[in-house]
C-alpha cells in the first residue's frame, strides 16, 4: 500500500486559493495563512499528519464567516 504525502506548504497554498484567487506565490500564502492562525508557518517543507490536516481546515472554515 502506498501512502502519500503532504507537505505543509501545499496546504498553506491550498488554503490560500480557497480563501483568495488573486495570487498563488507560495510566500504570499505562508503570509496570509500566518495571519490568519491557521497555521505558524513553519516547516513547509515537512509532510504533515492527517491530524495537522483537519486542524488547518477546521480553521480555514471559520476564515469569512
Amino acid at each position: 500500500m502506498q501512502h502519500n504525502t503532504v507537505t505543509g506548504g501545499a496546504f498553506m497554498s491550498a488554503a490560500y486559493l480557497l480563501g483568495s484567487l488573486e495570487s498563488t506565490r507560495f510566500k504570499e500564502a505562508q503570509d496570509w495563512v500566518k495571519a490568519n492562525k491557521i497555521s505558524d508557518g513553519t516547516y513547509p517543507q515537512r509532510p504533515v499528519t492527517r491530524e495537522e490536516v483537519w486542524e488547518m481546515m477546521y480553521r480555514a472554515s471559520k476564515i469569512n464567516k
